[in-house]
Formats: structure tokens, C-alpha cells, sequence
């Protein structure tokens, strides 16, 4: 499999069916907790992290496009800071998520949407700003030989 059918059919293909599979659980994600008693903080967290999991599977596939796109260039040090936020990112809404659970504020709540939320702007500005993140190979290479 080549990197451009990746990018242009297996990447489209599987963003859409993480979000049919996202619409399903957020329709029938709770269907496995009938039964039993849980708070409304437990169903909250629930839900928001099945959508985050999907989100985070998007993360992992926006990432292989990325690899495919700019597969013929090198990476500047500066895309590590936006690494950095990334993976900073993640435990501070695992970590607000306690926080919310144990003391249940409807400003934590709002404070884990904007949290995830800033790993999606992290992830579409990444991708729409590469430019800044990578160096042509091509331009080396003629450096390179030059030398």
C-alpha cells in the first residue's frame, strides 16, 4: 500500500467510520451500564471519555497522514513543543476528571470540555501550520551534493 492511497482513501475511509462509530456510542455507549446505579458525574465522564477515545483513535490517524503527506521532509525541533502540549494534554484530563468525580462542579466539567478541546486545536493547528514543522528534503539534498 502506497502513502498516497493511504492518504487519499484509507485515511477518509477510517475518519469516517470512527465517526459513525462515535454517533453509535453516543447513542448506545450507555446501553452496557442498564441495570445498574451510577452518578451523574460517573455517566458525564462516561460519555465524554467515549467520544475522547474516538478522538484520541483520530489523533492516531491524523498523525499516519501526516507521516504519509510529509514523508520526503525532516522535522524542525519546534514540533516537539506542540508534542509536549499534546501529551501534557492527555493526563490533565484524566487528572480533572478524578477532581470532577470526587468533588462534582459543573465548572470542572466545563473545564475538562475546554481541556479536550485544546487537544483539538493543538492537532488542526499542527496540521494546517506543517509548514512550519518540517524542512524539504530536497533542498538538502542539493546542498548536499554541492559540498
Amino acid at each position: 500500500m502506497t502513502e498516497e492511497t493511504i492518504h487519499h482513501t484509507w485515511i477518509p475511509v477510517s475518519h469516517a467510520l470512527l465517526w459513525g462509530i462515535g454517533l453509535l456510542l453516543g447513542l448506545f455507549g450507555t446501553i452496557y451500564l442498564k441495570g445498574m446505579s451510577y452518578s451523574e458525574q460517573f455517566l458525564y465522564l462516561y460519555n465524554a471519555f467515549l467520544v475522547f477515545g474516538v478522538f484520541l483513535i483520530e489523533v492516531a490517524l491524523t498523525f499516519m497522514d501526516m507521516a504519509c503527506v510529509y514523508s520526503r521532509k525532516r522535522i524542525k525541533g519546534q514540533v516537539f513543543w506542540v508534542l509536549f502540549r499534546l501529551f501534557l494534554i492527555i493526563p490533565l484530563v484524566l487528572a480533572l476528571s478524578v477532581v470532577y468525580y470526587k468533588c462534582p462542579s459543573n465548572w470542572l466539567l466545563l473545564f475538562i470540555i475546554v481541556t479536550m478541546s485544546w487537544l483539538k486545536w493543538e492537532i488542526v493547528h499542527l496540521g494546517n501550520n506543517m509548514e512550519k514543522f518540517v524542512i524539504s528534503l530536497e533542498r538538502l539534498n542539493i546542498v548536499a551534493n554541492r559540498l
